[in-house]
């Protein structure tokens, strides 16, 4: 005599005449290259899913796989494994798709393992819960509409991976171990949002990690809370006025940031005053502290006069000071301000005399910057038509 269980529950499982029917069935359980290869059979090298996949253990092949919009999953990244042999790329394909929960090798010579191009630019690819690893090249993701990234850990790669064309390019919480070498990330194109954020980059010597010199075009990026290490070389090219970065081992860049010190020393020409008017001195051969940080540029043509070049309003403080001599006998009273954005910002004009011996005056002031408002510094004789002579100055705004 025998006896037929038709249901059994165990753990997530209901088995009902045999079958499991809490599993998915949108998905193809892989265990094997061959069992791969078995689901989806290659075309000129290339394996092309139609419906999703999770592995279960290590994938060994040698066919390229596009993921055709669709998922390829682990449940453990350290188990679940997708390793390809071949030269050329282990992932191709235009309609992206999502990878989740598994360790990504491609280890031979002239291989790398991404060159995933959205030609349309209307597709979505996402990463997350990844560990890349013994990879010749990482690759190249372009085009796609929604590039997002999270928790990804990559370790001995010859080269990173560079990301071309994004409309909405996210990256979270990716850890570079100072095992990689090359390039760890490269920017190059048009992008709409480039958003960075809470990784780390161990640069070792001869790394670069983060090159933004081939961006062409930028809404708006972001590069923060990811600290940089390592004797490397950590950014190449010039964060543009679209980027925030505030990072522990680079400059920080932004509006909220900017600050510069317009300088001019050894002045010998003297300024011609008519009393009671506003004049302000020709300071051509003024310069910028090329150590600060810069949203504010040198107006063309007018090397004294300052803009602000940020895409946000900033409140900054502005100290001005001048070191000035009167030309002719006794003491003058003058007065200096600071203009602004088409106004005095400094309400309370500062007054002072000058003798023979000279005076440094100082003026410290806030003001809201605008885009593109400009600023400079005036000064009147309010006792007569005598000429001074500006000896220095600092325009200092943080």
């Amino acid at each position: 005599m025998s006896t037929q269980f038709k249901n059994i529950q165990v753990e997530d499982a209901l088995f009902v005449n045999g079958v499991n029917t809490k599993v998915r069935s949108d998905f193809e359980l892989i265990k094997s290259g061959a069992e791969l290869e078995a689901a989806f059979p290659p075309v000129l090298g290339v394996i092309t899913l139609t419906k999703n996949v999770e592995y279960e253990g290590t994938i060994i092949t040698d066919k390229q796989v596009d993921l055709n919009g669709f998922y390829l999953i682990g449940k453990n990244a350290f188990m679940d494994k997708h390793i390809y042999t071949n030269t050329g790329n282990a992932f191709i394909g235009a309609n992206g798709g999502t990878m989740k929960l598994l360790t990504l090798v491609s280890a031979t010579i002239g291989s790398s393992l991404f060159n995933m191009i959205d030609t349309i630019g209307d597709k979505s690819i996402v990463l997350r819960d990844l560990i890349i690893a013994n990879t010749v090249d990482v690759g190249l993701l372009k085009g796609f509409n929604l590039l997002a990234i999270d928790v990804v850990n990559v370790v001995n790669c010859s080269n990173g991976i560079q990301y071309e064309d994004i409309n909405n390019c996210f990256i979270n919480n990716v850890l570079y171990d100072i095992s990689n070498l090359g390039t760890l990330e490269k920017y190059v194109g048009t992008f709409g949002i480039i958003s960075n954020l809470g990784g780390a980059y161990n640069v070792n010597t001869g790394v670069t990690g983060v090159d933004v010199s081939g961006v062409t075009s930028l809404d708006s990026g972001e590069l923060l809370s990811s600290p940089f290490g390592g004797a490397g070389t950590y950014t190449l090219g010039n964060f543009s006025v679209e980027w925030t970065v505030n990072c522990t081992g680079i400059d920080l860049i932004g509006d909220d940031f900017s600050s510069t010190n317009l300088r001019f020393d050894n002045g010998t020409t003297n300024l011609a005053l008519t009393q009671n008017v506003w004049d302000y001195f020709d300071m051509s051969t003024a310069i910028l502290d090329a150590n600060t940080t810069h949203r504010f540029e040198q107006l063309v043509g007018f090397p004294d006069t300052l803009v602000y070049k940020g895409k946000h309003d900033v409140v900054k403080t502005v100290i001005a000071t001048l070191d000035l001599r009167r030309i002719g006998a006794g003491t003058n009273i003058y007065q200096m301000r600071v203009i602004a954005g088409g106004g005095v910002i400094s309400n309370l004009t500062k007054q002072f005399g000058i003798g023979g011996v000279g005076a440094s005056v100082t003026i410290a002031v806030q003001y809201k910057f605008k885009t593109n408002d400009l600023f400079w510094v005036e000064i009147r004789n309010i006792t007569d038509n005598d000429d001074v002579r500006l000896l220095s100055a600092s325009i200092i705004v943080k």
